[in-house]
């Protein structure tokens, strides 16, 4: 069977988050891909070389003090005191170990910012043996989970190498969220482009076979 590389997005604008909240956003996010794939989702840190990060235990996603701490250290900072800049929130990322390159995935999310200058966002690059088209539970499980983990405003899920130039503006190529009332112009194209639309969290999730 094929593997393809497959690319999942999601983004909202405005989240205020603590770190206690972050923390549990996250390890709801990481308990939902590991019941999809608990081989591909299964997560590292990275570290300064490959060598060094394949000896990084895996994270254990319901330890919400380990992950707590992940979030502090990765709030962002001002270059003289280091004093936190709250208004950021905070970012985090993993890979999932694989000692094969085509069996890789990894994971960037950013969370709990405020200022419109950063938005919070879902980075997933996996790969996927098949064609998810044709799996429409497994996309429609992904594109939630990435939507709710941030109460995103859009989403979307594509084979990476079928990326835009420019992600600025809703397509479909396997699927699509749009939280209700976010994009009406977008909504009623994905809506004609769309072999079926589910509801989904806060929004709608639109799937192309």
């Amino acid at each position: 069977m094929t593997m393809t590389p497959y690319t999942l997005l999601a983004y909202r604008a405005n989240r205020p988050r603590g770190p206690e909240e972050c923390a549990t956003d996250l390890s709801v996010f990481l308990n939902r891909l590991a019941k999809i794939s608990p081989v591909v989702f299964q997560w590292k840190l990275r570290g300064s070389t490959k060598r060094k990060a394949m000896q990084n235990s895996f994270i254990d996603p319901d330890d919400l003090d380990f992950l707590c701490g992940l979030v502090l250290k990765g709030v962002n900072r001002r270059d003289g005191d280091r004093s936190i800049i709250p208004e950021l929130g905070f970012s985090v990322s993993f890979w999932n170990g694989a000692s094969k390159e085509e069996d890789a995935a990894s994971l960037s999310i950013a969370n709990g910012s405020t200022s419109k200058f950063s938005s919070n966002s879902v980075v997933l690059h996996f790969p996927y043996y098949g064609d998810l088209n044709k799996n429409l539970s497994v996309t429609v499980d992904l594109l939630s989970a990435a939507a709710e983990a941030l109460g995103a405003e859009r989403g979307l899920l594509f084979k990476s190498e079928l990326r835009p130039v420019s992600l600025d503006h809703m397509f479909l190529e396997t699927a699509a969220f749009l939280a209700d009332g976010f994009d009406t112009e977008a909504f009623a194209r994905l809506t004609a482009e769309a072999d079926e639309i589910v509801p989904a969290g806060n929004g709608k999730i639109f799937l192309r076979r």
